[in-house]
């Protein structure tokens, strides 16, 4: 290297020193945690409900063949330790996410040390001279994508298992790391790359594939003579021995042999019937797939369509505290054209994600114009294969159904380092450079974006709204344990949470549509929800409700939810 790169990177490890990264990770991922304090997303309700009552009744809970037990557990662990109020249960969901953010943020930490080490390791075996990933720069790299995609594409703000899936994938990249070089020669290692993998499949049932794959693709292509095939066995036992309990448990609870309905039920939303979604076949839409069902929601009225829920399954929203249950009977149909529509939007997501992707594309292809007279050695490039391999798979397993970038994130990244630690290991010169101007771009860029919100939501202010209407819904008379009808889907009945309701019926009323009810009709749908034993109907930012004069009016935020108090059928005259 020459001597002003030298000089360039020993300022660079005096600013950017491993406690500098960390310091500069924790405030930014405080800086979300503030900036979605008060928000909350259906996922995570249910997470929260499965946690609370796992709480109050035991592990037991935790059986649900939709939801993995390994988030609601760590919950449940918190919420029996902490005890927070209603009105702080959000407040104190986003701190916990937090902490596993310093969880994640430790394991990149880990595997980024192990992958360089293991590098540098294979480098000296081959009488290698230094490359790029000995300094500074690289590391500020390493850690500017590590943000970028844990912080931006999942975040602290929504109540979701991604994060640790994330940081478990580094844990694993870790390991394989320390096994590949050498650097861990014996059985132990392999036992907890197979317990970690077997960690993340109860965090994920989709983790069973990629774990599958991943030592698939260590035996199959070997990074280095280091890995010991038969050792893999062991990590492919110890794996299987983790998963085992968990999907016999969930195949005796759903009826069918398997890992759980997430996959199943997923295929019948966004491939088979993608008109039930967004937001309405999760949520209890069943559409022409109601005949199916061995247990459905009971319907009470046939016009208009009115379904009640509120039994056998707990939960502040029933239908998305276990959608298996409800859904228990619904054929999954496959067929060519569903696929294909499938995997064509899938693509469309991924394209627009790998053009936000643009920087990082640019910089890897200028590094490749930099050190295209630089060949990566067959060892190296054999080596960073499982890097580059593993990313590529776990996408393949979510492109026949549905993508999210929170899904992949941890996973980019990953790639992402393989990328530039391939580049960087065959261009030197000039290097510095890029990795500072790329690493610079992703920080600076996501540190205006937060700081842009953290200004807005300082000089806008914006009231708890699911407080505030908790408070009011309390106010009208409503105790814990009540029961709530909605008007169409109401996917987001955070409110209900925090009064301790439960929404346990809704009203078919699509978005859009007028709801108004001849007088006699509203008459015979009061007297029939009162009569199952529900104390309220609730609409959300609705303004053709019938009888406008019976409904009390609640606004918070930027939203108003109307609420019609029903007699209870011995109240009647």
């Amino acid at each position: 290297m020459s001597e002003r790169y030298r000089t360039t990177d020993r300022l660079a490890r005096a600013l950017i020193s491993p406690a500098g990264l960390w310091i500069v990770s924790l405030a930014l991922a405080g800086l979300c945690t503030w900036n979605g304090r008060a928000e909350m997303n259906p996922d995570g309700l249910s997470y929260l409900d499965i946690a609370s009552q796992t709480v109050a009744h035991g592990p037991g809970e935790l059986l649900n063949a939709y939801w993995s037990p390994g988030y609601p557990a760590l919950i449940s662990i918190a919420l029996a330790l902490l005890r927070p109020t209603p009105a702080r249960e959000v407040l104190f969901l986003h701190v916990f996410n937090l902490a596993i953010f310093v969880v994640a943020l430790w394991s990149f930490g880990f595997f980024l040390q192990s992958m360089r080490s293991g590098i540098g390791k294979l480098n000296s075996e081959l009488r290698h001279a230094e490359s790029a990933l000995d300094s500074a720069f690289f590391v500020m790299l390493a850690y500017a994508l590590f943000l970028w995609f844990s912080l931006k594409d999942i975040g602290v703000a929504a109540v979701i298992p991604d994060l640790m899936i994330a940081g478990l994938v580094f844990l694993t990249g870790g390991m394989v790391w320390r096994v590949a070089a050498g650097i861990e020669r014996g059985d132990r290692y392999y036992v907890l790359l197979g317990g970690t993998l077997g960690l993340a499949f109860l965090f994920k049932a989709a983790a069973l594939l990629f774990g599958l794959a991943l030592i698939a693709f260590l035996y199959l292509i070997p990074p280095t003579r280091f890995v010991e095939r038969r050792k893999l066995a062991v990590t492919c036992l110890v794996f299987l021995v983790v998963c085992l309990p968990w999907s016999v448990a969930v195949s005796l609870r759903s009826g069918t042999p398997g890992i759980g309905e997430a996959g199943r039920l997923s295929f019948i939303w966004y491939v088979d019937h993608p008109e039930l979604t967004p937001y309405v076949g999760w949520a209890g839409s069943f559409g022409n797939l109601y005949p199916q069902l061995h247990h459905p929601p009971r319907m009470l009225m046939s016009d208009p369509v009115v379904l009640e829920f509120a039994t056998p399954v707990a939960g502040t929203d029933p239908l998305w505290y276990d959608p298996s249950y409800w859904w228990q009977g619904a054929k999954v149909q496959v067929t060519l054209p569903g696929l294909l529509s499938a995997v064509a939007e899938n693509m469309r997501v991924l394209t627009e994600w790998a053009l936000r992707m643009a920087p990082l594309i640019l910089g890897a292809l200028i590094l490749l114009f930099l050190g295209w007279r630089e060949r990566l050695t067959p060892a190296l490039r054999r080596a960073l294969s499982w890097q580059l391999l593993w990313p590529l798979a776990a996408c393949a397993v979510y492109l026949p159904v549905h993508v999210e970038t929170r899904f992949l994130a941890g996973f980019v990244a990953l790639f992402w380092i393989g990328v530039y630690a391939g580049l960087l290991s065959s261009s030197r010169n000039k290097a510095a450079v890029v990795c500072a101007v790329v690493s610079a771009f992703l920080l600076l860029t996501f540190a205006a974006d937060s700081a842009s919100v953290t200004l807005w939501e300082l000089r806008h202010p914006d009231p708890d709204s699911d407080q505030m209407a908790a408070d009011a819904l309390h106010s009208m008379g409503l105790k814990p344990g009540a029961g709530l009808a909605t008007v169409g889907v109401d996917f987001r009945p955070f409110y209900a949470r925090r009064a301790r309701l439960r929404t346990v019926a809704y009203v078919d009323a699509p978005p859009g549509t007028s709801w108004r009810l001849p007088p006699v009709d509203f008459e015979r749908l009061k007297t029939t929800l009162a009569a199952a034993g529900i104390q309220a109907l609730i609409a959300r930012d609705r303004s053709d409700l019938p009888n406008p004069r019976e409904w009390a009016e609640i606004y918070f935020g930027r939203g108003k939810l109307s609420v019609l108090m029903l007699a209870r059928t011995a109240d009647r005259p």
